[in-house]
């Protein structure tokens, strides 16, 4: 509900702004406190009737002291922001956010207006007008720098660290006139988090070596409260720098880092040991690097978790001793028992030993009958390899429901080094076993057993997991029978179990039960599944899957049903014209990407010039079809006048140009921008290689056109054509034939086979061939 979601969002953004709330995981610093906003000195309290404003006009009042402009002005404001909360709590959002509109109009100093702006703002969705806020905040007075970094924060929580980072370098480029030191500097130490995040280290030390610079300068003028906001946790803080130092290999700069988080940590010295073994076995001094650690573990200190065990067997592993490894993990077991990650990378040592009962009788030692996600997942891996298939559905299963099932880099990377050493762990098991045609076999011979099994019935979660293993492994029919059970046993199911299964039929070329699986969640009856957008989003990858299949008009229908429920949505407008467009119906697609482009070219946001940008290249290619080339070039010279490195229109054009021979050397230079972006793009490659057939160098053209055709979806009629072409210039006329002929069965094969690639092939093949 939209008032859940604008409470929550404004107590996230009240408690980031506060220094309460942070991105940061289990290992990482929170966010330092930041000082709210002090009082304006020269305000006065004004007590404002909020019945009074709503309902009728106050009686004037006439001071003795007439207002100044800038009182009155305040006056003014003061009464726009109290309007704006009674509207707001009334959720009348739209009269809300005109009145605190006018507010900052009046008295574009007052931060308060601008929090409410934010906060509803980004609760609709609306991450543009929040990031226009926050920053008019922000570079008006140092006072709003905290709403801008709170808006960032609640951006990386929702996955969109880039937007993120672009809303604080905005700040950075223009700085309010009153920004201090300190403001700049906490700039940069969020800067190096969110870039850290995206796994850029090399910006993050960018920005980690202007906070270390100033607070290593003896002649700093940062006050001692100064460096505390910075700081925050300072040991955290440093430890953090210290590492992304470490990964940027700046041995120097980490152990200072690491010098001046011990100077936090004297409780635990045992943590600047390893983090000095981290430096010392980066720069190859491993025995000194062992030495450290052990002192680390002399201390049985656990915070360090996996990662300390891992550092231990990749340096004994250098130092040629690996067979020292497993009787020091039982020796570090016996003497520290309840330290669990020790005991859970002790039984993974085990099963990579092939010791499996060991591990088997280790995990079930310390996972008890906790589900505790690290022994699930050990378990599971041991039991794969024993091809057990009952424990391992059903451990499998369990793990399932309690890892985190992500492969987001960010995501990963907020977490603790254990828990994404257990994520990635997991993935890789799902590998394993799919991979595995034994396991696979005796899961899916368990699944159909309890599926007929009156005791021990196979419930919601292992027909899901044996369902998505069974996508994995391709083996599509027993994955239609889990998800379709997993369905079944849900009054309401989740619209995901639909999707992943229509969207695997899809990738398996199966269109046609593709469509009947989306068709299907579009016409269940529950509420889920019936709310306007999700059953919009089902009869548009209908509509994919029917005209995929060559049921044109079936999928013209469903995507005019989805454009009803969601009249103003750029997507579904551009999809219907693609339906036209992939059944060759030139002219109506060019009259309905022309439509699409007429609507959302005067908006100026970033979702609408995207897609009037992609509907012009589809736009150029239906007028080339259609016989119109000079159209088709018109359209993509608009697209390179507004975007000059764009990839994908410097490729398009250099190709339209190549096939007709024209502007050669120009059109090679745009289509060597576009592969040095773009290098493994299977079109690239062949628009490279054409141009060179072009230009007559055809020993270059087929080194190009061999390696698009060689990438997976590189067996596109036109590359085979095209090496064919070459082939026969370089008088291997078998080649040349045995890709037009597979190039002609290529496109025959198509739903809608193109007349004018048919005839073209034709032409070059003897008449029997054809046949």
């Amino acid at each position: 509900m939209t008032v859940i979601r604008l409470t929550m969002v404004g107590v996230l953004l009240a408690q980031v702004v506060s220094g309460q709330g942070s991105v940061h995981g289990d290992d990482q610093p929170p966010a330092p406190p930041v000082a709210q906003p002090s009082p304006h000195t020269n305000s006065s309290p004004i007590v404002v009737d909020v019945q009074q404003v709503e309902e009728q006009p106050a009686e004037p009042f006439e001071p003795k002291v007439p207002l100044t402009d800038e009182q009155q002005s305040q006056r003014q404001a003061v009464t726009w922001f109290m309007t704006g909360q009674l509207r707001e709590g009334k959720n009348d959002f739209a009269g809300a956010l005109e009145a605190y509109r006018k507010a900052i109009e009046i008295a574009p100093g007052e931060i308060k207006p601008y929090q409410s702006l934010v906060t509803i703002t980004f609760a609709q969705g609306d991450r543009e007008g929040a990031t226009k806020y926050a920053l008019q905040a922000a570079q008006h007075s140092r006072e709003g720098i905290p709403l801008a970094r709170g808006l960032a924060n609640l951006l990386v929580r929702a996955n969109e660290t880039g937007h993120a980072v672009d809303v604080l370098k905005k700040i950075q480029q223009s700085p309010p006139a009153d920004v201090k030191l300190v403001d700049e500097l906490v700039l940069h130490r969020d800067m190096g988090l969110f870039y850290r995040l995206m796994t850029q280290t090399d910006s993050a030390v960018e920005h980690y070596k202007q906070v270390m610079s100033a607070l290593q300068n003896p002649d700093s003028p940062l006050t001692d409260a100064e460096r505390q906001e910075i700081l925050g946790d300072a040991g955290e803080t440093y430890e953090q720098m210290g590492k992304v130092f470490l990964d940027a290999k700046l041995a120097d700069l980490a152990v200072t880092a690491f010098d001046e988080a011990s100077k936090f940590n004297k409780s635990s010295p045992g943590i600047h040991s390893f983090n000095l073994a981290m430096v010392y076995e980066e720069t190859g001094r491993h025995e000194q690097a062992l030495d450290e650690l052990r002192k680390y573990f002399d201390a049985q200190l656990q915070s360090k978790g996996r990662e300390a065990y891992q550092l231990l067997a990749d340096l004994l592993k250098e130092l040629g001793r690996s067979d020292e490894l497993l009787p020091e993990l039982e020796n570090m077991h016996d003497r520290d028992a309840r330290n669990k990650s020790l005991a859970f990378f002790l039984a993974e040592q085990y099963e990579q030993q092939d010791q499996l009962d060991e591990a088997e009788e280790l995990l079930k030692e310390i996972t008890g009958n906790r589900a505790d996600p690290r022994g699930l997942v050990g378990l599971a891996s041991v039991y794969r390899r024993k091809h057990q298939a009952k424990p391992l559905l059903e451990t499998f299963a369990q793990a399932f429901q309690v890892v985190p099932q992500t492969e987001e880099p960010e995501a990963l990377e907020r977490m603790d080094s254990d828990m994404r050493a257990l994520v990635e762990r997991f993935q890789e098991l799902q590998r394993e076993i799919a991979e595995d045609d034994e396991a696979m076999d005796g899961l899916i011979a368990r699944g159909k057993e309890l599926v007929g099994d009156d005791d021990a019935k196979l419930d919601f979660v292992q027909a899901y997991v044996l369902g998505k293993l069974s996508v994995e492994a391709e083996r599509i029919e027993a994955a239609q029978e889990f998800y379709q059970l997993a369905i079944d046993m849900q009054n309401d199911p989740p619209a995901l179990l639909f999707r992943e299964l229509g969207l695997a039929l899809t990738d398996a070329e199966k269109y046609a039960e593709a469509a009947k699986v989306f068709g299907q969640a579009t016409e269940h009856t529950s509420n889920n599944l019936q709310q306007a957008g999700v059953r919009a989003l089902f009869l548009y990858l209908q509509s994919h899957a029917l005209e995929m299949d060559g049921q044109t008009d079936a999928a013209l229908e469903a995507i005019g049903e989805a454009r009803k429920a969601l009249p103003d949505n750029s997507a579904m407008q551009f999809q219907e014209a693609w339906v036209y467009y992939h059944a060759h119906r030139w002219q109506e697609a060019i009259d309905k990407f022309q439509e699409v482009i007429d609507t959302y070219e005067p908006k100026d946001d970033e979702e609408s010039q995207r897609i009037v940008k992609q509907t012009r290249f589809s736009l150029s290619a239906a007028w080339v079809q259609l016989g119109d080339l000079e159209k088709g070039e018109e359209v993509l010279e608009v697209v390179l006048a507004s975007d000059p490195d764009n990839t994908q229109v410097n490729n398009d054009l250099g190709y339209l140009w190549a096939d007709q021979g024209k502007n050669l050397e120009q059109a090679k230079g745009m289509i060597e921008k576009a592969l040095a972006a773009d290098p493994e793009n299977p079109a690239y490659l062949d628009s490279m290689g054409w141009v060179l057939f072009k230009l007559g160098e055809y020993e270059k053209a087929r080194e190009y056109l061999e390696r698009a055709v060689a990438l997976p979806s590189g067996d596109d009629s036109t590359i085979l054509d095209h090496l064919g072409d070459t082939y026969s210039k370089l008088e291997l006329s078998d080649k040349a034939l045995e890709l037009w002929q597979k190039a002609l069965d290529n496109e025959q094969g198509k739903p809608y086979p193109d007349d004018k690639i048919l005839d073209r092939i034709k032409a070059k093949l003897p008449a029997e061939a054809e046949e």
